[in-house]
């Protein structure tokens, strides 16, 4: 069959005959197989863009495009002939007066430019404007939907978008507004007039007929608020306005746009909104705002502020009769899907006012009554965000709707629940016993839950040891042994209260009575039973350690202060409230270094920020794994959207140490791999039997990028975190394989599959671990298989067998970047450049942790992206200061050669690092770099003038 599509290729290309739909089905047929020939493509390209020039108003051409784009993403060798062909295809079209058509060709070309890297289209403006008033609707959609992607100017993108949201047909208003969002992220726009001017328009799209356009206007209306906000003279009011008029929405007919203006709202910032009305969104009572409109219609009386008072008048009427209770309407909804959106919004806003925190407290406990298990989990995740930030203190009268969560019939919402309780922090004691009975009433009816009941009873007595110690010695004549002198632990209440007794020790506000020492000999002879629910926060053998010595006296814990600090702690602690606000110190189990005996090492520390921040990362660590369990038990999409909050919330912490900064950089990075995963696991087969395939090859390109940073990035890790993160390389080539593509990836992808197998093993055996089961399987069933006579279904049940292992991260990390400065230039005064020399371009490079054996390469890209230039720097030369530790700076003159005969252009300059920890080998260029590249900083962009010869 390809010999045969080859030979009607050439008699078509010689006669220029016109293809017919049945030949068309024959070259799709040849396109997607991957094991035909590249010369066959090669033909059939050739062949697809001539019939593209030469078929006229043929209804064939959408066809031959279809074909055309399909080549591009599944041949990416081939994605720059086809760009170019299709290049010339659009403007013959345009001159054939085919501007629908044409409009269709430069919707693929942004596409391709999009994915493939091949270069921006640089389109006429006037062009542009034209093609916008096409009378084809799919064609006006088409362009504003890539106009962003076609160089257009910010002015004439915003003349078009503006006036294009008159538009009578729905979906063009919707891109055009879509367009106005993308547009106030340029920050070309200053003029007051001209910012209101498409606020108001946002505005007034919010009542429009259809849904899609009404969701759309509530993001230009919170993005151009914003800017409105920052740009007007009364920044009150307007934050006001902006606010207001996003809770107007909230009770929108349409789900879709009530999530949307819920997500807007979380955007809002502290300085946005005033305190009342922020308040009133939590009510529906509007008695203290009608205070404050009477206090506003008394000043309107008064010469000076007349119209300010006015103005706040009329905006606080307005909030009062259309937007109070707006976040009350939310939690109330009846679809989950704006349940969820209120909630992630409370979550961001909780920040901006301890009040409203309180309130928003108050709403979520409340909640936990609903009838919909998916309400009551969203209410949990929500107070449990709120008690990590320390915004949540239960009060005794909420505390039966807060327990009766803990013994839900819900494993899901008993699991939220219990984890929720390790942060929260009780006011009284009597709520710490009602917590502790109903955790142990649960263990009565759902023992399978114990081990993560023994958990929170751990945390919950290290957050309040004061009164955990109550509570012991209360009930400790009832742990006294009994059948001649025998604990019986059979019973799961008695080894709940000895997991208390643990605790309490370990916590600041332990000023009770000592916890009597006989218990912990009690522990020590069921420390399996223990140590089991005890996993996450120490290993057995520091619990045995511990529990050990404290058996041997009752004296206080300051006295086993250890001359020397010790080496590593295994006891990842978990942040109490009162870690968070204050500075004294907290306590944490270390393993002893004397051989052979058994001794307990307690040390202190000082609680800082940066240790909050690196326990708090921790927990996020902790969910990203749970998240992953739950996305392959589940719905995908919700898997990936909460670790979309996870990246969120770790990019909201600011470490103030170089080891925390490297601790959130691998965190954000870990969590994006995870992402990347998720999608990509969870979709495979759907990728294969489609014509998406080439969306899977990008997503998986991304995922080789993100692992690539994080082993040439991140220094530090120990063997058992090399080895999780070497899994993950594994688990990615095994995805790979399994697309089915194997020609396509060709004899690396198995080269790197079995060199990373043997890189594990290598740890294992330098750290005498032993080997994880999805390690093991995969070893043991490629020697039984071999690699290339397999098929993609083989390497799809290979990776099901993977499970994300729990990170933890325990030693310091240290974040490998750079920062790179183009001195004495900016965008109004561009750098001289002679025609025929080169040119030298200054650049001021600090370098952050990058020993001397990096190879770091300065990239220098032309403004087409058709000439990339490579220069070598030696990290120990040209050096002409060193500040702190691993920091160097270099300043240089980088040549670029063979700059184009134009009247000006512009360069991209970056620097990048080889990773060496690729086994993969680029071809040899001349003098470029030899393996996969990873950038440390962001590109600058040069801009040339050219400069006469005197």
């Amino acid at each position: 069959m390809e010999q045969q599509v080859r030979s009607v290729c050439e008699l078509s290309l010689d006669a220029e005959k016109p293809l017919c739909l049945q030949f068309m089905a024959s070259m799709r047929s040849l396109i997607v197989n991957p094991h035909t020939s590249n010369s066959t493509i090669s033909s059939t390209l050739e062949i697809l863009i001539r019939s593209l020039q030469h078929a006229g108003d043929s209804p064939l051409r959408h066809h031959a495009l279809k074909l055309l784009y399909d080549i591009a993403s599944l041949r990416p060798s081939l994605s720059p002939a086809v760009f170019d062909g299709l290049r010339s295809s659009f403007y013959s079209s345009l001159s054939a007066g085919s501007s629908t058509f044409a409009s269709e060709i430069l919707a693929k070309l942004a596409s391709l430019s999009d994915k493939h890297g091949n270069p921006e289209i640089e389109l006429d403006d006037r062009i542009f404007v034209s093609l916008c008033f096409l009378p084809s609707v799919t064609g006006r959609l088409q362009l504003l939907t890539n106009a962003e992607r076609l160089g257009i100017g910010a002015s004439v993108l915003f003349t078009v978008f503006f006036g294009l949201t008159k538009d009578p047909y729905p979906y063009v208003r919707k891109a055009a507004l879509d367009g106005l969002a993308g547009l106030s992220r340029c920050n070309e726009f200053e003029d007051v007039g001209l910012i209101e001017g498409c606020f108001r328009r946002a505005v007034e799209l919010l009542r429009d007929a259809e849904d899609c356009v009404r969701s759309a206007a509530v993001r230009v209306v919170i993005d151009w608020g914003t800017m409105l906000f920052a740009a007007h003279k009364e920044k009150d009011t307007m934050g006001n306005v902006v606010f207001i008029q996003l809770c107007c929405v909230v009770r929108d007919m349409s789900v879709e746009v009530r999530v949307e203006a819920f997500k807007a709202l979380g955007k809002v910032t502290e300085s946005m909104v005033s305190e009342e009305i922020l308040l009133q969104s939590l009510s529906k009572i509007t008695g203290a705002l009608e205070k404050k409109i009477a206090q506003a219609k008394s000043s309107e009386g008064k010469k000076e502020n007349r119209s300010q008072a006015q103005l706040t008048s009329r905006v606080l009427q307005m909030f009062a009769s259309n937007g109070a209770g707006a976040f009350l309407h939310g939690l109330e909804d009846e679809f989950h899907e704006v349940v969820k959106s209120a909630c992630c919004s409370l979550r961001k806003l909780v920040r901006l006012s301890a009040e409203f925190a309180g309130q928003t407290s108050n709403l979520l406990i409340n909640m936990l009554n609903d009838h919909t298990v998916a309400v009551r989990l969203e209410a949990l995740e929500t107070l449990h965000y709120m008690a990590g930030h320390g915004f949540v203190n239960v009060q005794k009268e909420q505390m039966h709707m807060f327990l009766g969560t803990l013994a839900d019939k819900s494993d899901i919402i008993r699991y939220a629940a219990r984890r929720t309780f390790r942060l929260v922090k009780l006011s009284e004691v009597d709520c710490f016993r009602s917590s502790v009975s109903s955790l142990l009433k649960n263990l009565e009816v759902h023992p399978q839950d114990e081990a993560d009941t023994f958990s929170v009873l751990f945390h919950l007595g290290r957050n309040h040891g004061n009164f955990a110690s109550q509570v012991i010695n209360d009930v400790c004549d009832q742990l006294e042994p009994v059948f001649e002198g025998t604990l019986s632990l059979d019973s799961a209440n008695t080894a709940a209260y000895l997991v208390l007794s643990i605790s309490a020790p370990l916590s600041k506000d332990h000023r009770g009575k000592h916890i009597p020492p006989h218990l912990y000999s009690f522990a020590v002879t069921h420390i399996g039973r223990i140590s089991l629910g005890l996993g996450d926060i120490m290993d057995q053998t520091t619990l045995l350690t511990y529990l050990t010595e404290k058996s041997i006296s009752a004296s206080s814990v300051a006295e086993f202060i250890p001359e020397e600090h010790p080496r590593s702690p295994v006891v990842h602690d978990i942040p109490s409230q009162d870690d968070k606000k204050s500075n004294t110190t907290s306590l944490q189990l270390v393993p002893c270094e004397s051989s052979g005996n058994i001794a307990a090492t307690i040390v202190s520390y000082n609680q800082n920020d940066d240790t909050n921040i690196l326990k708090c990362l921790n927990l996020i660590l902790g969910r990203v794994r749970d998240i992953w369990l739950f996305g392959k038990s589940s719905c995908n999409s919700e898997a990936l959207r909460t670790l979309s909050a996870c990246k969120e919330e770790v990019s909201m912490y600011r470490p103030n140490s170089p080891e925390s900064s490297g601790a959130c950089a691998f965190t954000l990075q870990y969590v994006q791999v995870v992402k990347i995963l998720a999608k990509v696991s969870g979709h495979i087969f759907y990728f294969r039997h489609s014509h998406q395939i080439g969306e899977l090859e990008v997503l998986l390109s991304k995922l080789d990028y993100r692992l690539r940073e994080i082993r040439s990035r991140f220094i530090g890790f120990s063997k058992e975190e090399d080895l999780q993160i070497l899994e993950l390389v594994l688990f990615s080539c095994l995805l790979k394989l399994a697309t089915g593509n194997v020609s396509c990836w060709g004899t690396t992808l198995t080269t790197r599959l079995l060199a990373t197998i043997s890189q594990v093993e290598s740890l294992r055996q330098e750290g005498s671990m032993e080997p994880s089961s999805f390690v093991a399987q995969v070893k043991q069933t490629l020697n039984q298989a071999g690699i290339l006579s397999t098929a993609p279904l083989f390497f799809k049940k290979l990776a099901d067998n993977f499970s994300l292992g729990q990170f933890t991260l325990r030693s310091k990390i240290t974040h490998v970047s750079a920062e790179l400065v183009i001195p004495g230039y900016d965008s109004h005064h561009p750098l001289p450049f002679v025609p025929g020399l080169p040119v030298a371009i200054p650049v001021d490079i600090t370098l952050h942790n990058i020993s001397s054996e990096g190879r770091l390469w300065l990239s220098l890209t032309s403004d087409d992206g058709q000439l990339t230039q490579f220069l070598f720097l030696d990290p120990n030369l040209q050096v002409v200061s060193v500040g702190a530790k691993m920091k160097k700076k270099i300043s240089m003159s980088a040549p670029f050669y063979g700059p184009p005969k134009a009247s000006s252009f512009s360069l991209r300059v970056c620097l990048a690092m080889e990773c060496t920890s690729e086994d993969v080998l680029l071809a040899k260029g001349r003098g470029g770099p030899k393996h996969p590249l990873v950038y440390l900083c962001q590109e600058k962009e040069v801009y040339l003038q050219r400069v006469e010869r005197k």
